[in-house]
């Protein structure tokens, strides 16, 4: 094969217009990793089954596992979608080699269809939950098959018939709804396995006495079927939950023992393990997948030793302990050369043990790059609290930042999205935050960015906290990886670190540096051959070191990032963004405001107008006199946090000279104060 010749022709497929925008050295140096992969699938024999023209059995080759760290932005879906087309167009129909896609975003599964659909009408099908049944008889004639990533895990889980989209059978005529001759097959092939973005790699469940993770979940989806009279139906739930509970409340460990001793010959325990195969064997219950998971991870810990970890968790004074069961999902037991393409594998390299990376050069210029570090506590506490002050002092930043950065996106997590609609900081953009009926994918917030056109253009974004998934996210992967060898325990808010162990806060920091960089790269950064400047502000206190009594144990992630993924040529910025509860100053000042709005309200009129001394308010409950000591002790260093929040209410407070001081402070509304400095008092 003339490797110059082919991707010549490979870039031959793209419209002048797209040969315009794609960066030609990124292009081949990944058109480059897909003929490797070629290469070596072309010279492993083991991957024909069955020739027609002869009975030759051959023993596989051992199937390669690749991870191609090609940058977002370089053109992977354009290359992937003509190297395909190069594929499809081969004319020794015997030299065709089949390929299982395995796509996340809904937009690029219909953007690579589409296109070779228009190429080759028969030489590629999609398969999602809608056309599964009627369209998986034909899988196995399509030379390129699309699934997504949680039909990839069921597979390599065994849940599903994986020879079905592993073996491509070639037919020389074939018709949908008719019976296919098998005496007029050409070649039955085994595909080659594309991953667009990295698998989950994990297969996890949570079981609980408790209001988030029933454990009973499972069962109750599961027996259904079996139209279990209520009292038998109540009986197992209940030994089911009294198994869990009483491992949660007996065993002192972090690791689980087996919740039916070998010994265990008791009615109850028969009784259970019956069932369970009559469950899973149950014809209705094929298509529960995810119910069919969960037992099967039951079933380990209801019959094995140190199947789980037990996890100890406080959430705001509630504590409590659950079983985590995490299993890391073997790709490689699916018998197909694998090829990941991952742009930030480099942060989770522990995932992919076993695999070969292939390099492609970053041609992006990261000096045009600003990362501004925007400093206020953005936890899942400070933005619940009452007022939501955290969300108030990011949304006046924004209004400020949008001064300069007119084109900016807010990027909030979900849960804050109408805050941040009320506070006006994100009704530019509103329509992209609700749901669309005319749309498949959802909209768009902090943790659901992918195949989010509405930001590819923008040269300002604002993530109003950091992409951080729940605890148990990284604490399942660190399981799956190290099962009893890590420590789940969580550190102190004043520590650095969020985990006490360095392999599991390993795995968040590389989990959340990846997210990051994806988002950053959907916006018009990832127009490599751009000169333009992109600023991304990102609010978080994490590297705050000045709050934090003990300091980090690993580097901050926003230099780790610059220095692994930027070759340390993005600037790097820090602000601070006042939030006017620190130290509890922003909640007492509300109460106070609150309290003298409401006094005024009902005792100024015409005839006893504002402004007035603050001591002069509601005296025979002191609450001026209370108010003004407070003012006395903050006003220099708080005199904008005070008077930011009095604005809410409609009032000012200043000072001036009086009979009983130099400084009197007095009150007012903020007409009045526009007319006082306006034409004087």
């Amino acid at each position: 094969m003339n490797r110059q010749i082919v991707i010549e022709k490979m870039f031959g497929y793209l419209t002048d217009e797209h040969k315009q925008n794609i960066h030609e050295e990124a292009f081949r140096d990944i058109a480059n990793v897909f003929l490797d992969l070629y290469d070596e699938y072309d010279h492993q024999w083991g991957q024909y089954v069955e020739f027609k023209t002869g009975k030759r059995e051959e023993k596989p080759d051992r199937p390669i596992s690749w991870v191609c760290n090609a940058s977002m932005g370089h053109g992977k879906t354009t290359v992937l979608i003509c190297f395909l087309k190069w594929l499809a167009s081969e004319t020794n129909r015997k030299k065709r080699i089949p390929v299982l896609l395995v796509i996340r975003e809904v937009g690029m599964i219909k953007d690579i269809y589409d296109e070779l659909k228009a190429f080759n009408d028969e030489c590629i099908v999609m398969v999602d939950s809608t056309n599964r049944q009627e369209i998986e008889p034909y899988i196995h004639c399509h030379q390129f098959v699309i699934i997504t990533h949680a039909r990839l895990d069921n597979l390599a889980l065994g849940l599903g018939n994986l020879h079905t989209y592993r073996l491509w059978k070639q037919y020389n005529t074939w018709a949908w709804g008719e019976i296919l001759d098998e005496d007029n097959i050409i070649s039955k092939r085994n595909r080659l396995m594309i991953i667009d973005e990295k698998p989950s790699f994990v297969n996890a469940s949570v079981f609980d006495i408790g209001s988030k993770h029933n454990t009973l979940d499972w069962f109750d989806d599961l027996a259904t079927p079996l139209n279990l009279d209520a009292l038998e139906s109540q009986c197992m739930k209940s030994y089911i939950a009294t198994l869990v509970a009483y491992q949660l409340s007996q065993n002192a460990t972090s690791v689980t023992t087996a919740l039916a001793q070998k010994d265990d010959l008791s009615l109850f325990t028969k009784t259970l393990k019956r069932l369970i195969i009559k469950i899973k064997n149950h014809e209705d219950n094929k298509g529960k997948l995810e119910s069919l998971r969960q037992l099967k991870h039951f079933q380990k810990l209801l019959n094995k030793d140190s199947a789980g970890r037990i996890d100890d968790y406080e959430i705001r004074g509630q504590s409590g302990r659950k079983i985590i069961i995490s299993e890391r999902i073997d790709y490689s037991k699916l018998k197909m050369n694998m090829l990941v393409l991952d742009g930030t594998a480099i942060f989770t390299s522990q995932q992919y043990k076993g695999f070969k990376l292939k390099e492609v050069n970053n041609y992006n210029d990261y000096s045009r790059f600003y990362y501004h570090i925007e400093t206020i506590n953005t936890s899942k506490y400070a933005r619940s609290k009452k007022g939501q002050t955290t969300q108030r002092a990011i949304s006046e930043r924004i209004m400020k930042l949008k001064q300069s950065h007119p084109d900016m996106f807010v990027l909030p997590m979900k849960s804050d999205i109408e805050i941040y609609k009320q506070l006006g900081a994100i009704l530019e953009d509103i329509q992209y935050f609700e749901e669309r009926s005319n749309e498949d994918s959802k909209p768009i917030n902090l943790l659901n960015t992918t195949g989010k056109n509405e930001l590819k253009d923008r040269k300002a974004l604002y993530l109003t906290s950091l992409p951080k998934m729940n605890a148990d996210h990284y604490k399942k992967i660190a399981i799956s990886l190290y099962g009893t060898k890590v420590d789940l325990g969580m550190n102190d808010e004043d520590d650095a670190n969020w985990f006490k162990d360095n392999k599991l806060e390993l795995i968040y920091c590389g989990e959340l540096q990846a997210e990051l960089l994806q988002i950053m790269h959907r916006t018009a950064l990832r127009k490599i051959k751009s000169k333009d400047e992109i600023h991304v502000f990102v609010a978080y206190d994490d590297e705050d070191m000045s709050k934090l009594k003990y300091q980090k144990s690993i580097p901050a992630f926003s230099h780790s990032m610059n220095q692994i993924y930027c070759a340390n040529k993005a600037v790097l910025q820090t602000d601070y963004v006042v939030d006017e509860s620190q130290y509890g100053r922003g909640d007492k000042l509300r109460n106070y405001a609150d309290l003298i709005h409401h006094w005024i309200h009902k005792n100024i009129t015409v005839f006893n107008p504002l402004p007035m001394r603050i001591s002069e308010i509601d005296k025979p409950n002191k609450l001026g006199e209370k108010f003004r000591d407070w003012l006395n002790k903050h006003w220099n260093e708080q005199e904008e946090l005070i008077n930011k929040i009095f604005s809410e209410f409609g009032y000012v407070i200043y000072e001036k000279k009086d009979r009983y001081s130099e400084k009197s402070k007095y009150i007012t509304t903020i007409q009045k104060n526009h007319d006082r400095l306006m034409f004087g008092e």
